[in-house]
């Protein structure tokens, strides 16, 4: 016969985790005639073993108890009962980990360094500007880039903070499955066009209408709004030309 001390050296568990099984009814060790102390027998070390193997698999104290004292209840039951739960919080968290990802990668591909405004203008010269040049012309890109030139830092805070309000509308609406008739979506196109109107202010239908085609045929484009929630990109082209 062992003490508490004894088997909670030898099991690793706390001695009030032996008192709370205990009142649980999981294991029921006897009592020294002379001080009362517990004492734990062979056949209780076994069972609390059993107890940390059934916990190590995630297993409910009360489903535990059900297979140690219900004669109808199946232990390969319980088992794929188990394994149907874990299934379902490794879905459940690999949902979480890919939303956490695509709002982490959108974020990569909006970053930019709004303290340099040459910078940022370069940088979409070197990544979109033969495609706009081509599509708006030289002189709309460059009065637009002029433009922000002059306007200095305050521009980026005023397009950031509408990035994120397009960005937040947008994964709300299309998580919900909101219709583009919905005036949500019209609120979504409200903003989108704002954002547009401070990079260039000369803002068109056309321009707006053109920028949704780039959305949609140039991956680049289109992978932004994809990465901010899946089908992204289509619910904003389909929203723009909508309300354009």
């Amino acid at each position: 016969m062992k003490n508490i001390k004894e088997v909670s050296k030898l099991t690793g568990l706390t001695e009030r985790s032996l008192r709370y099984y205990e009142e649980l009814d999981l294991i029921n060790p006897s009592r020294n005639e002379i001080n009362d102390y517990r004492q734990y027998s062979d056949s209780d070390v076994e069972k609390l073993y059993q107890i940390q193997l059934y916990r190590s698999l995630d297993i409910p104290l009360k489903k535990i108890s059900e297979i140690f004292f219900n004669e109808n209840t199946s232990e390969y039951q319980i088992y794929m009962e188990q394994i149907d739960r874990l299934k379902k919080k490794r879905d459940d968290l690999n949902k979480i980990l890919d939303d956490l990802q695509r709002k982490i990668e959108g974020e990569k591909i909006m970053e930019k360094d709004f303290k340099n405004v040459n910078a940022v203008i370069a940088d979409n010269e070197a990544k979109y500007g033969q495609e706009i040049r081509e599509k708006y012309g030289d002189q709309v890109i460059n009065q637009a880039n002029d433009y922000l030139r002059a306007s200095g830092d305050k521009i980026f805070d005023s397009a950031e903070e509408l990035r994120l309000q397009i960005n937040e509308l947008l994964t709300q609406l299309v998580a919900e499955e909101v219709s583009i008739e919905d005036e949500k979506a019209k609120k979504l196109f409200a903003l989108h066009k704002e954002w547009l109107e401070i990079y260039y202010p000369n803002y068109s239908k056309e321009y707006h209408l053109g920028l949704a085609d780039m959305y949609e045929c140039d991956e680049r484009f289109a992978k932004y709004y994809d990465d901010v929630i899946n089908g992204g990109m289509k619910y904003m082209v389909d929203t723009i030309r909508k309300y354009a």
